[in-house]
């Protein structure tokens, strides 16, 4: 666009020099202004008067910058504890926008190694897993299921080169027609390139009553000798064999393995392990019948009597549903005390609490594991987060904020779920079922920084540390 304006003549003279200069005439000396009497003197008050100000602006200026950097710092520290806890998301002060759209059927991503998600599909679909790059959306590979099995590429290898990143899978396959009570899968392991899903080492098949991925190998509970848990490579070769069970029927128990922080976790029937790297067994639980029936169940193995899961703090906690109670453990597998039954939940947490465990049941309580007393409670809610000495908390169709030490509530506002929090902003999902929205709620105060539109037919979820829209027409990425 042009710009109206006036033309200006001007003429161009020596610099330093009027007109008459060029005429001959002697330049004209110029006279001392008045301001310039007194000369140094003056300008020497003048620099008195007004150093006080330039002080406090100096001041000023170093507070702010000091204060910027102790921020800096808290930042940096609440990121760090934060970092690697489920729900934890590195960015959430602005609205979270679309990266990209991968079209796929009703799919969702069950794991992020760096910087390939996996993505499972079903319904129909003749893809099982695809891998996609964070990056750009672009799929990088997809394997198709063999009949009869299904495939979980959960888990990376720790000590992968960074190269050549290896993606460990665990693919499960039909009930061994030989048992009793079909309780023996078939399981093999894959270890697969994570950028190309090329097949780099495949175990043999092998039965066993559970089994899991475990580093570069597979740790397998089987039905030999009574109940032994094993570990092996990728070739086969046995690491270590511990014999955890001599009674009853083997194959007639329902079995899971579970490998959490380099510790198998093990139920069997009426039992459950804690069993460390080397194969040292580290705590053994016995559940208890509900009644005489289930105690002939107890007997034959054929029911899962309780849980086991590892604790934030670093202990364990066995839920018994026979019992209805639930028994903590410390990391030593020393046995702290029994509480009433629920599960534990892992919500985002700060620390601002201490070391506490967060159980679930029909209702929520969180507790100090050491002495088992009770810091809060309440029905038909789910801990979202904890921050700064208070619960966050979602149900009931409002996100509540109730501060541990006065037990009064420091704000509520009509909300769905939290998914997450980066420490300052919390990550919620709503809808109706007609649409759905993503909002951002300040931690401190609930009031609501932002919100987007998700669309119809979609959840949200946070998977390792990323936020994805998993729907019905695809997977999208969603970030600031």
């Amino acid at each position: 666009m042009t710009r109206l304006g006036r033309k200006v003549e001007v003429e161009l003279v020596d610099g330093g020099s009027d007109a008459s200069d060029r005429r001959g005439a002697p330049p004209v000396e110029a006279a001392p202004s008045a301001s310039s009497a007194g000369g140094p003197g003056r300008a020497r008050r003048r620099l008195v008067r007004a150093w006080p100000i330039a002080v406090v602006v100096v001041l000023v200026g170093a507070a702010y910058g000091v204060r910027g950097m102790v921020d800096a710092a808290a930042r940096e520290a609440l990121h760090e504890t934060l970092a690697g806890q489920p729900g934890y998301v590195e960015d959430l002060s602005r609205p979270l926008r679309p990266v990209w759209t991968h079209e796929t059927s009703l799919a969702y991503v069950g794991a992020v190694h760096g910087d390939v998600a996996i993505a499972e599909t079903w319904g129909g679909d003749e893809v099982e897993l695809t891998a996609i790059d964070v990056r750009t959306g672009t799929a990088l590979w997809s394997l198709t299921p063999e009949p009869g099995t299904h495939r979980g590429c959960w888990s990376s290898l720790t000590d992968m080169p960074p190269t050549s990143p290896v993606v460990a899978c665990l693919v499960t396959g039909e009930m061994d027609e030989n048992s009793s009570t079909n309780v023996l899968r078939e399981h093999r392991l894959e270890h697969r390139d994570l950028a190309t899903g090329a097949l780099l080492a495949r175990s043999s098949t092998r039965y066993a009553l559970a089994a899991s991925a475990w580093g570069d190998g597979l740790v397998e509970l089987v039905a030999e000798d009574g109940v032994t848990l094993q570990r092996v490579d990728v070739e086969g070769q046995l690491r270590w064999s511990t014999r955890l069970s001599a009674a009853g029927d083997p194959a007639a128990s329902l079995s899971s393995v579970a490998v959490r922080d380099d510790t198998a976790l093990v139920v069997h029937g009426d039992h459950a392990w804690v069993v460390d790297a080397s194969g040292q067994v580290v705590i053994e639980h016995r559940f208890a019948p509900r009644d005489e029936g289930s105690a002939e169940q107890a007997s034959a193995g054929a029911w899962f009597f309780g849980d086991v899961e590892l604790l934030p703090s670093g202990g364990y906690a066995f839920a018994d549903h026979g019992l209805a109670e639930t028994t903590l453990y410390d990391a030593d597998g020393q046995r702290v005390r029994s509480v009433a039954y629920g599960w534990p939940a892992t919500p985002v947490d700060d620390g601002s609490l201490g070391s506490v465990v967060v159980l679930v049941n029909e209702e929520v309580r969180v507790l100090d594991p050491r002495t088992g007393e009770e810091l809060f409670r309440d029905e038909g809610s789910v801990v979202g987060a904890i921050r700064d000495g208070a619960v966050i908390l979602g149900g009931r169709g409002k996100i509540r904020s109730v501060g541990i030490s006065s037990r009064e509530e420091e704000w509520s506002v009509p909300a769905g779920d939290v998914l997450g929090t980066d420490g300052t902003t919390l990550l919620v999902h709503e809808g109706d079922g007609q649409g759905y929205l993503a909002r951002g709620l300040d931690v401190r105060t609930g009031s609501e920084q932002w919100r987007v539109d998700v669309g119809s037919g979609s959840w949200l979820t946070v998977t390792d540390g990323h936020v994805f829209i998993n729907g019905t027409s695809g997977i999208t990425l969603l970030r600031p």
